[in-house]
């Protein structure tokens, strides 16, 4: 009996190539995710946005960085959700913290965000924000007042291996000495997790709602305990609070069943400073 996992994995290989190329051709994240915002006619339960599984969907997850917020984190910093996308966390952290800021490289993917999960609600803002862009995030940051908490979900395997130093960088600058950064990101097995989903008759074998994010140019590579290791555990910058492996829930494929992604989640703050020995 053939294998059909490997026969798929065959048949996307192709495609992967060439949407790794046309991603690693280009920085403008901005151009490829208004791009991506721009071509979505849905989102949530039934829509065409993998990751934007609804709140009840991922519960158990969003209970747990409730948890891990009350416990560590300072509540009186606003919460940044980097990569806000349409804002459907951002609405949910809203609910549970005074000050909430979407903040996306998207201009179309922020504007989605206003006019619907977000519609109405008085203690969320919105910023355009390049990551990779030091200026920019100093400046966001002086906008904001000083120290930030930060949330991010499916973002980071998203920078390219270029830009993942700046990254963290200025991360552990906008968080400052009060702040506090949770990450929560599919892993470097997603690919594999996903060719054993339905391909909805996409060209790649993919799940049609991921065949839609690599035809932007967009190309996740997987951001698991290895990358947290190489970009988070600077001893004289970071101090880990919590990290280890889970799921990240996606909406139903075509089979009716939500995804449950390959991830790893990390807490951090900025570690403090270290006193000499006399």
């Amino acid at each position: 009996m053939p294998n059909f996992n490997f026969i798929r994995m065959i048949r996307a290989a192709p495609f992967i190539v060439f949407y790794r190329l046309i991603g690693h051709s280009s920085s403008d994240y901005r151009g490829q995710w208004d791009s991506y915002w721009a071509s979505v006619e849905s989102a949530g339960a039934g829509g065409q946005v993998m990751w934007d599984s609804e709140i009840d969907d991922d519960a158990q997850m969003m209970g747990h960085l409730l948890r891990l917020f009350e416990q560590h984190a300072d509540t009186e910093l606003p919460v940044v959700d980097f990569g806000c996308g349409n804002g459907r966390r951002s609405a949910w952290l809203a609910q549970h913290f005074a000050r909430v800021v979407c903040a996306d490289v998207s201009q179309a993917a922020l504007a989605l965000a206003e006019q619907t999960t977000c519609a109405g609600l008085s203690n969320v803002q919105f910023e355009l924000l390049d990551m990779t862009d030091s200026s920019a995030t100093a400046a966001f940051s002086e906008r904001l007042g000083g120290d930030a908490n930060v949330y991010t979900r499916g973002v980071l395997h998203l920078i390219k291996e270029k830009h993942r130093a700046t990254v963290a960088d200025n991360l552990h600058a906008m968080i400052g000495k009060r702040g506090i950064f949770y990450f929560y990101e599919t892993d470097s097995t997603a690919l594999d997790y996903l060719l054993t989903k339905p391909a909805d008759n996409s060209a790649s074998g993919l799940p049609a709602v991921m065949q839609k994010v690599l035809e932007h140019g967009i190309l996740p590579s997987g951001f698991g305990a290895e990358a947290h290791e190489q970009w988070f555990s600077d001893p004289n910058k970071w101090d880990t609070i919590s990290a280890g492996p889970t799921t990240l829930t996606t909406i139903a494929f075509a089979d009716g069943e939500p995804g449950a992604v390959p991830s790893f989640f990390a807490l951090m703050r900025a570690s403090s400073p270290k006193e000499c020995e006399v």
